[in-house]
């Protein structure tokens, strides 16, 4: 499999500042977890469409490449993602429903068409649809474990632990969920940020995000930035597998 492919599926292994006025770390007082959790969803996203470009570098054990796509989503229903090559040619598109991954490498003539279920077993990676377009616009989905809460000098902090894996929680002074990390041996952990959020009728955006994942001996840091933001228009989100292409699994 080759880089390419591999940065695309980076985006499944997931996620600080802001240009907001926070309050001072100093008059942070003890919260429980079901009022940060709640405070933390206030800030979410309401949106039907979303539309943005997405440009950063992918770092692969040593190896960096830039990134440079157009990500188009309809809420609960469609991630599409087309990613560019030198000279601003496309060289892959994906489109990802909840059930459903679907994906054309033109740098190499390959596809993949898959369920969900089978491809997170292939790859030993476990998502949900809604996990993943969540995770791409900073909604942490905190309301689906249980927390104990606690504080340290400049954020609130949530943990949740269970036989295999640790979950960490940063959520700042304005909660927002600034940092995600997971762990589940020494060998295999995460750790996903969020900064500079900016205010949307729809709510709030973190304009850039961070990736780390190792896994075993391989490493993956994701770096990206959101611009030409749009909400709410609908957006063409095609894709076709061309002639003579091969299936890449």
């Amino acid at each position: 499999m080759n880089n390419a492919i591999l940065v695309i599926l980076s985006l499944f292994l997931f996620s600080a500042c802001t240009n907001l006025k926070n309050m001072s770390s100093s008059a942070l007082l003890y919260k429980s977890s079901a009022f940060l959790v709640k405070k933390s969803q206030q800030n979410d996203l309401q949106y039907e469409w979303f539309s943005a470009k997405m440009n950063g570098t992918v770092m692969l054990d040593d190896k960096s490449f830039p990134l440079s796509s157009n990500i188009r989503m309809q809420k609960d229903s469609i991630i599409w993602i087309s990613a560019t090559a030198l000279l601003g040619i496309e060289a892959i598109r994906l489109v990802i429903t909840p059930d459903s991954f679907k994906m054309v490498n033109r740098l190499n003539s390959t596809y993949i068409l898959s369920d969900i279920d089978s491809l997170s077993s292939r790859f030993g990676i476990h998502f949900s649809f809604n996990e993943l377009q969540n995770r791409l616009l900073g909604d942490l989905d905190l309301e689906k474990l249980k927390w104990k809460s606690s504080l340290d000098s400049a954020n609130y902090i949530l943990k949740h632990s269970d036989k295999k894996t640790q979950t960490t929680v940063k959520i700042n002074p304005s909660f927002f969920g600034v940092e995600w990390s997971q762990n589940k041996d020494s060998n295999n952990s995460m750790l996903l940020n969020y900064t500079s959020f900016t205010s949307y009728e729809q709510g709030y955006l973190p304009q850039t995000v961070s990736l780390h994942v190792e896994k075993q001996e391989n490493k993956l840091q994701l770096n990206y930035r959101y611009s030409k933001i749009i909400f709410d228009q609908k957006k063409k989100v095609k894709f076709t597998i061309p002639k003579g292409y091969e299936p890449a699994l």
